[in-house]
C-alpha cells in the first residue's frame, strides 16, 4: 500500500468517527432536554403544590381565599391583603412558568394545566375584582396572556366558585 491509500483511509476513518461523535452528541443532547423538562415540570408542580398547600392548609386563610373568590368587595382590607397574596403567588408562579413553556422545557400540558388553573381563579366574581385592580403588577406579558384568554370566553376554565368545595356555606358569607 501507498501512502496516499494509507491517507484516504484514515480520511474515511476520521469522517467516520466523526459522524458517529455527532450523533453519539445528538443522543446526549436529546436525553439531557428531555431530563431537563422533567426536572423543570416535577419543580413547577411541586411549587404549584407548595402554593395551594401552604395557603389553603390554613383554616383562616382558607376561608379568607374562599371568601375573596365569592365576595371579594365584602372582605377587610386584610382578608383582601391576605387573598391579593395568594392570587399574586399564583401569577407570580405562572410568569415562571410561562418563561420555562418559552423555553421549550416544560410539558405543554403541565402549562396549559397551571394557565388553566389560574384562569380558574380570575374568573370568579372576586377574582375579576382582584383582577382588576392588581394587574398592573404583573409583567406585561403575563398580564397580555390572561387578557387575551379573558377576552376569549370559549377558551376559560369554569370558575372555581363553581366546584362545591370553593362554595362559601351560608355561616361562612362575610356579615353573615
Amino acid at each position: 500500500m501507498n501512502w496516499n491509500a494509507l491517507g484516504a483511509i484514515g480520511e474515511l476513518v476520521s469522517a467516520f468517527a466523526v459522524v458517529v461523535t455527532l450523533l453519539y452528541l445528538a443522543i446526549q443532547l436529546r436525553q439531557t432536554r428531555i431530563t431537563v423538562a422533567s426536572d423543570a415540570n416535577r419543580a413547577i408542580i411541586n411549587d404549584f403544590q407548595r402554593i395551594w398547600t401552604d395557603a389553603l392548609s390554613d383554616k383562616r386563610t382558607n376561608l379568607i381565599v374562599r371568601r375573596a373568590m365569592n365576595e371579594w368587595g365584602s372582605l377587610s382590607k386584610s382578608d383582601q391583603l391576605t387573598a391579593h397574596v395568594f392570587l399574586t403567588n399564583l401569577v407570580t408562579h405562572f410568569n415562571i412558568t410561562m418563561s420555562m413553556e418559552s423555553a421549550t422545557a416544560l410539558w405543554v400540558d403541565t402549562y396549559a394545566a397551571w394557565e388553566d388553573a389560574l384562569l380558574g381563579f380570575i374568573v370568579t366574581t372576586g377574582g375579576q375584582e382582584w383582577y382588576a385592580i392588581s394587574r398592573y403588577l404583573f409583567v406585561a406579558e403575563v398580564r397580555k396572556r390572561i387578557d387575551h384568554r379573558l377576552k376569549d370566553p370559549d377558551t376559560l376554565p369554569p370558575p372555581v366558585t363553581e366546584i362545591l368545595f370553593w362554595q362559601l356555606d351560608d355561616d361562612e358569607k362575610v356579615g353573615a
